[in-house]
């Protein structure tokens, strides 16, 4: 954990963990590098998980920044390319670390309509698998079949360890090829800026 403060005169900075103020030992270790506050700790028990705060303090005054540390997954990363090399289904490319092997990954697709005038969405479609990899930093794909062609989805990924589920990942929009390849791929660009408010607003 790092906290960069800064002040004038120099802050006194100590670190505490639920309330409770951090003294070192032969886990919990504490460096100070210009106005850099580093904590590690190593190896990391599940007693200490919760939240982290630093308070500096001058003769000025005060100032806290508190950060929960979890073992949850951390924040997932959809990296697949957004255009299907097929009609009719697409795979589904993410990454994610996480503190302990994962469990399970969830996986939540829609169709979305679109034309020049309106755009529909189609409800959520869930399917959840065991990940085949106990690599805390992995690279995951799932393959999402019987899609239809000529069309835009959006997916969105959850993956689970023994701490918990991560957060959803930010919405991907992704579209499947149709029977004539080249005419799709021409249209997308016109399907993306209609489709635009939509990506954003989706939570």
């Amino acid at each position: 954990l790092v906290c960069t403060v800064y002040g004038n005169p120099t802050p006194n900075m100590i670190w505490y963990h639920e309330g409770a103020m951090v003294v070192a030992t032969k886990r919990y270790s504490t460096d100070t590098i210009a106005n850099r506050h580093v904590l590690t700790i190593q190896p990391v028990h599940r007693t200490d998980f919760g939240n982290f705060s630093c308070v500096a303090e001058n003769p000025l005054g005060r100032s806290k920044h508190t950060i929960q540390f979890t073992g949850k997954p951390g924040k997932l990363r959809i990296i697949s390319s957004p255009y299907s090399s097929s009609t009719h289904s697409y795979n589904l490319v993410w990454q994610v670390d996480s503190a302990s092997p994962l469990e399970e990954s969830r996986v939540t697709y829609r169709k979305i309509m679109i034309n020049d005038s309106h755009q529909q969405v189609g409800a959520w479609l869930e399917t959840t698998f065991k990940p085949p990899t106990s690599a805390r930093r992995a690279s995951l794909s799932f393959l999402i079949s019987g899609l239809d062609s000529s069309s835009v989805f959006q997916a969105r990924v959850q993956v689970r360890n023994r701490y918990g589920w991560s957060d959803l990942s930010d919405p991907h929009q992704f579209y499947t090829r149709g029977a004539d390849h080249e005419l799709f791929e021409n249209n997308v660009e016109h399907l993306s800026s209609k489709s635009g408010d939509l990506h954003s607003s989706v939570q």
